[in-house]
């Protein structure tokens, strides 16, 4: 469990209690979606790109984004887009691959490969956490300011 101490905090849980539950839910949102953008700073920094000939839109550290959650009204996820698939891959690798060598193309059995897994998504998130601590108890009222002019 993480815990933190917000500056000011008093007042912008006085605040919040004094404006709907729409707009504080949009409020919170916000902040976590301030989060997320930190993390997913962090996160394009050590995506691991391969020396290829992909165009730049189809890399993997092009594709990581922030979107709504749809489990919460206020919580954001981050990760991949439809192009990003293959992070999946290379965080968890692959099991080994083999043929059945029973017909078809493939008489005998043979070994067809796996990928190792190559975690950075998990330790990438786990690294970040202080800076997203940080930034979220230094900048709080800022965020909750900026939300709420976007609400009027």
């Amino acid at each position: 469990m993480v815990r933190f101490t917000i500056q000011n905090g008093d007042r912008v849980q006085r605040a919040l209690s004094r404006i709907g539950e729409d707009f504080n839910a949009k409020v919170l949102y916000d902040v976590h979606r301030a989060a997320a953008n930190v993390v997913k700073k962090e996160l394009e920094k050590v995506t691991p790109e391969a020396n290829n000939d992909k165009k730049s839109r189809n890399k993997l550290s092009r594709n990581v984004m922030v979107s709504r959650s749809t489990v919460s009204r206020t919580g954001a996820f981050l990760g991949f887009s439809k192009r990003g698939f293959y992070a999946v891959f290379l965080e968890r690798g692959t099991k080994p691959r083999t043929t059945s060598g029973n017909s078809g193309k493939y008489k005998k059995k043979a070994n067809r490969g796996s990928m190792s897994p190559k975690p950075f998504v998990q330790i990438t998130y786990r690294a970040s956490l202080p800076t997203v601590v940080n930034y979220i108890s230094s900048n709080y009222a800022k965020i909750v300011n900026r939300s709420l002019k976007k609400i009027k």
